[in-house]
């Protein structure tokens, strides 16, 4: 047919979406592993026979182009006539699957008869490869966020960006490059949104916290003698934007399908004791819309085992828009409160039993001057624990008395006119 009517079209598209995410549902259920029925440390779709993408299922942001790459690098090798039905096709190639080795894709071909017609295809990451020590050792999510970022993704979404990425490049690794981990790929995006920023502060936000804040524990579990890991990430605050302040403490803009470990999960199948979880005070960038605050999750581990945290973005701070102060960023506190204290970002550690870690995530970069912020808003984020009586006056020049948590609308005016 050269031309369909729109209400085909919407039947099949929505079709076809309800499919993937039934391919989500399943994927969830039959997992043994947190990262995929609690995290969501996944994406899939379901693809025609070029290997376009035709409809997905939220998850991990940054599988979806990598998905579509890593299928076309399948077919390239194999050859369409050496795919087959019934076929389940694995890869974890990192310089074809656009991850790391931890990222497995599988596909399987889609026949209608004897004619190959589509491919679904399935990115997880898999804790445990049974390597030698347990657990650690994509512009056009960017596009995607700015240009249509209220519907679900498909090949038409991408159709007019185009990429260039040189092999050799840091964005397009060719061997012998290391490429266990991709954070570069997942603080890139950020970097995008700077740039672009310049031209479009109205609709580009500040910076968010600027990582997943990965943190991992392994070892033995004394309550049933056997072998645990378990991985969870932490959310981030948000940039302020032109319309409002940044959220407080989600998942990072690469991966906004997934979620974190609860503590109950955690507490229950690990040897692991959760002592505190909130939101960082201060932590969010000044601005006429405040960044949002990042947040601190203290683990104490119960018994001997190893901790293995992945937190890169910890030298430079979130950045603010037109104007807005920097976020405060992420780290990890080893041992806080003892002579051993170390604060750092990338850890692979000995913990004894009692030993504690404390995962600091960073907080939004501010949009616009801080000292245009509305009192009234400056008090609610007093009286909420996001802003301190210090911040107030020295980042907004906000005069709040301590003992009615009042604004000091005289002594306010007076600080703000000389700023002015």
């Amino acid at each position: 047919m050269s031309t369909i009517d729109p209400i085909t079209v919407e039947v099949m598209r929505n079709y076809l979406l309800s499919a993937a995410r039934e391919m989500a549902r399943n994927l969830m259920r039959t997992s043994y592993s947190t990262i995929v029925y609690e995290i969501r440390d996944f994406g899939l779709g379901i693809y025609d026979r070029q290997c376009r993408l035709l409809a997905e299922a939220p998850g991990l942001a940054i599988f979806t182009r990598a998905n579509d790459y890593a299928l076309q690098k399948i077919v390239e090798f194999l050859g369409e006539e050496n795919i087959h039905p019934g076929d389940v096709i694995l890869l974890n190639y990192p310089f074809w699957s656009s991850t790391h080795t931890l990222d497995v894709t599988a596909a399987s071909p889609i026949f209608c008869g004897e004619h190959l017609v589509g491919f679904t295809a399935v990115k997880q990451h898999w804790l445990d490869l049974k390597q030698k020590d347990a657990g650690y050792c994509l512009d056009s999510l960017v596009f995607k966020a700015i240009t249509t970022p209220e519907t679900p993704a498909n090949e038409g979404n991408f159709r007019p960006l185009r990429v260039e990425a040189p092999p050799g490049t840091l964005m397009h690794a060719v061997p012998p490059a290391a490429t266990f981990t991709l954070w570069p790929a997942l603080l890139a995006t950020e970097v995008v949104t700077k740039a672009l920023a310049q031209g479009m502060p109205d609709v580009v936000p500040a910076c968010s916290g600027g990582d997943v804040c990965s943190m991992m524990g392994v070892g033995t579990n004394p309550r049933n003698g056997r072998m645990w890991i378990e991985a969870t990430n932490e959310g981030v605050g948000f940039g302020g934007y032109a319309s409002g302040d940044g959220e407080n403490g989600i998942m990072h803009v690469t991966e906004p399908g997934c979620r974190n470990n609860p503590i109950e999960v955690l507490e229950t199948k690990a040897p692991l004791h959760i002592e505190s979880y909130g939101l960082r005070e201060d932590s969010g960038g000044p601005g006429e819309h405040r960044g949002g605050l990042g947040i601190t999750r203290v683990y104490r581990f119960v018994a001997p085992s190893s901790a293995v945290t992945l937190v890169k973005k910890t030298k430079t701070k979130p950045w603010g828009v037109v104007g807005g102060r920097e976020g405060e960023n992420c780290h990890v506190i080893l041992r806080p409160g003892t002579q051993q204290e170390q604060v750092t970002g990338m850890v692979y550690e000995s913990m004894a039993a009692g030993e504690v870690l404390a995962n600091c995530s960073g907080g939004g970069g501010g949009w616009g001057e801080p000292f245009k912020r509305d009192p009234e808003k400056v008090l609610n984020d007093v009286r909420n624990g996001y802003v301190s009586l210090a911040s107030a006056r020295r980042d907004y020049g906000v005069v709040i008395d301590a003992g009615t948590i009042t604004v000091d609308v005289a002594a306010t005016a007076a600080l703000r006119q000389k700023h002015s």
